[in-house]
């Protein structure tokens, strides 16, 4: 018969995949089993037929050590017959196989021997075997088939009920699955014919969740149901004594048998499933083929629903579609009805997004339902999205310049996931650009921003506001007009004139100044205002003089003062103020049997001290003696000093101004003479015989000799 599909996705975000197991699978299929109370006879004919198919593994539906379960059964009722499949092997009865070859359900008569604390189990069962898992439900894949044993005991830890945490395992495990087949294996069949029925606790919505068959036991007889477009099949006849068929047939029963003992045999490709039921003699009661040929289904690898902005991405891809027409995005806000919200066509990637726009505040939960070519459909599980969506009210928003800084300020009256602020910027009608950003605090709250050294212009500004998930928004617009005080210098330039420095600079360019001041910036660092000038605000020369009190090196430089209280300064500059000395008249004159020398100042400044100096033989200048400077800058100072006993001759003078900064100026030179010479007071001769006697009265002798 044609195989269907139910497929029903978990509710993960995003789902696992496995592995798709391809090739063949030859398998057997046995169940309440096991002759410790009776006798093992007809268990080992069962495995002796099972043996005959040469299987590559065993499936069991459970009761498999009879009568209770106990270790000191295990071993003779399961290690008997089957010792050559299980791996490994603990018994007595030979080697066991290198690989596990054996894989077995929970019956009831396993279970009484088992005990439970939370959700771990012990007992002989789980000491017999080791399996996948916790061991009492688990899944593997052989071949196209992923096959899933889970236990159907009233006290699995786990629960039995379609909505305990082991049928949510089988769920999601199901959705998961890529192989061809799904096979669901349990030991209470949950429908039946016998005289003691189905067991109603265990009829969860396997088809709906993608199983493709489910295999049972706990009844000793072989039947073979459709429900849900699925077989279930009861392979319960291993080798306990038959039980029999109520008079009326379970719905759906197809097949059935009873009166002996046998098991199921079954080939599968991915195209198709070989089921038969043999009994011991090799009697087949039972042949048919579960075809993968008009099935609806979708496996599907991925599965996202993600925030951005305030709308919701939809994502999903998958790795097999079959017989598929459409998928159907569907949601619903707050717990309400689920709504068609967008036909999604088939693509040929098999990968799919949505965007669900504009959502509102609070839980949208998205599922995804798809609509096969023959009618079937079918949903994921629901998915919740929690959407926030940012806002935030402004309050005051305004501009003021700070000497030269614009300072943007503004105020939120209330902030809804609102992460930060970008500023942006507009220059004299240009773009917006980033210019920084601010943390928002996610409450009502002030904030600044200043823009150091803005130019003059236009400025616009807005705030970008930023929220989770790409959310955005713009504040409204403030703007201001910077008038930038600007001052472009041509030079700055110092000059000396004996006690004074005069100070010139001139500008090509004057906006927006208040006034300009000369500042001097001495050795340790400070500086000082010593003169101020208001701007013209216009190309300008302008002139100070500065009173000069000492000599040295002197730094001067001059500040600006915009209309804003902006200031900014010129380069500075440097100059050396030296001692100085104007000549005014210079003389020497002999004065008895020396020189007397004067000279006369118009202006000193810094001058120390006057070195007398002569010209000796060899052509140098050599010092006499050394007159104090009188210090006066202003005023005109005379100084003489007299040379003793100068000899006769001529000579070269001249005055070395020292200043107190060791800086040194000459006067001119001046040449004079020293000569000889007498002055006499009387003279007279008297003849004394024949001599005559002259007589003379000096009244002064220079340089004299005879």
């Amino acid at each position: 018969m044609p195989r269907t599909f139910f497929f029903f996705l978990a509710s993960l975000l995003v789902l696992p995949m496995l592995a798709t197991a391809q090739g063949t699978a030859r398998f057997a299929v046995v169940g309440d089993f096991g002759g410790y109370d009776i006798g093992n006879e007809r268990t080992l004919a069962v495995s002796r037929l099972i043996d005959s198919w040469d299987p590559e593994f065993i499936v069991t539906t459970g009761d498999n050590n009879y009568p209770k379960g106990e270790q000191r059964s295990i071993d003779r009722c399961i290690g008997e017959p089957y010792a050559d499949y299980i791996a490994p092997y603990k018994g007595q009865f030979g080697q066991g196989a290198t690989t596990n070859k054996f894989f077995p359900s929970l019956g009831n008569h396993d279970w009484y021997s088992i005990t439970c604390s939370g959700d771990t189990c012990t007992g002989p069962y789980f000491d017999f075997f080791e399996l996948p898992g916790n061991e009492r439900y688990y899944d593997f894949v052989r071949g196209p088939v992923h096959f899933f044993i889970i236990n159907s005991n009233s006290a699995e830890p786990a629960g039995i009920d379609p909505n305990s945490a082991q049928a949510r395992w089988l769920r999601d495990k199901l959705a998961a699955s890529t192989s061809c087949w799904q096979a669901v294996i349990l030991h209470h069949p949950p429908f039946s014919s016998s005289t003691r029925g189905g067991t109603p606790v265990m009829r969860w919505p396997y088809a709906a969740w993608g199983a493709d068959m489910v295999l049972a036991g706990h009844e000793h007889l072989y039947e073979r149901l459709t429900r849900d477009g699925i077989p279930y099949i009861i392979t319960g006849a291993g080798g306990r004594s038959p039980y029999n068929f109520a008079r009326t047939p379970e719905e759906g029963s197809e097949v059935r048998w009873t009166g002996g003992n046998g098991a199921s045999l079954m080939n599968a490709t991915c195209a198709e499933i070989q089921i038969e039921f043999y009994d011991t003699d090799g009697a087949r009661h039972d042949q048919f083929i579960l075809q993968n040929t008009s099935a609806a289904r979708a496996t599907f690898s991925q599965f996202t629903v993600e925030q951005s902005g305030v709308d919701a991405v939809v994502r999903w891809a998958t790795s097999q579609e079959l017989n598929l027409e459409e998928y159907v995005v569907e949601r619903s806000y707050q717990g309400g009805a689920f709504e068609a919200v967008a036909n999604v066509p088939l693509a040929s990637s098999r990968s799919y997004e949505f965007r669900a726009a504009n959502l509102p505040n609070g839980e949208n939960t998205f599922r995804i339902r798809w609509r096969g070519t023959s009618g079937q459909t079918n949903t994921s599980e629901p998915r919740s999205l929690n959407v926030q969506r940012s806002s935030v009210t402004f309050g005051a928003l305004s501009t003021r310049d700070n000497a030269g800084d614009i300072e943007l300020s503004w105020t939120t009256t209330s902030e809804d996931n609102i992460e930060s602020f970008d500023v942006q910027r507009s220059f004299n009608g240009g773009a917006f650009e980033l210019i920084g950003s601010r943390a928002a605090s996610g409450k009502p709250d002030s904030y600044t921003f200043v823009l150091p050294d803005a130019l003059s212009g236009e400025y616009v500004f807005r705030l970008h506001w930023k929220g989770p998930f790409s959310q955005q928004g713009l504040s409204p617009t403030v703007s201001i007009t910077e008038a930038r005080p600007v001052a472009q210098f041509q030079g700055v330039i110092l000059e000396q004139a004996f006690d004074s420095l005069t100070v010139r600079w001139s500008t090509a360019i004057e906006e927006n100044l208040d006034a300009f001041a000369v500042e001097r910036l001495n050795a340790d660092g400070t500086q000082a205002e010593v003169a101020t000038e208001p701007a013209q605000n216009q190309a300008t020369q302008y002139e100070i003089a500065l009173p000069l009190t000492e000599a040295g090196e002197k730094v001067y430089r001059v500040r600006w003062a915009g209309t804003n209280g902006e200031v900014g300064f010129s380069d500075p500059v440097a100059i050396v103020a030296t001692a100085q000395v104007t000549w005014l008249a210079f003389s020497a004159e002999q004065e008895n049997e020396g020189e007397l020398f004067e000279w006369q100042t118009a202006r000193e400044f810094e001058i120390d001290r006057y070195i007398v100096e002569w010209q000796v033989p060899n052509g140098e200048f050599a010092p006499v003696d050394t007159v104090a400077a009188a210090g006066t800058p202003v005023d005109t100072t005379s100084y003489s000093f007299l040379i003793a006993e100068t000899p006769v001759g001529m000579y070269r003078f001249r005055v070395e101004a020292i200043g107190r900064d060791g800086t040194s100026t000459l006067s001119p030179e001046i040449l004079t003479e020293v000569v000889s010479s007498v002055l006499l007071n009387g003279f007279e001769a008297m003849l004394e015989g024949f001599s005559v006697r002259l007589r003379w009265v000096s009244i002064a002798e220079i340089h004299m000799e005879s």
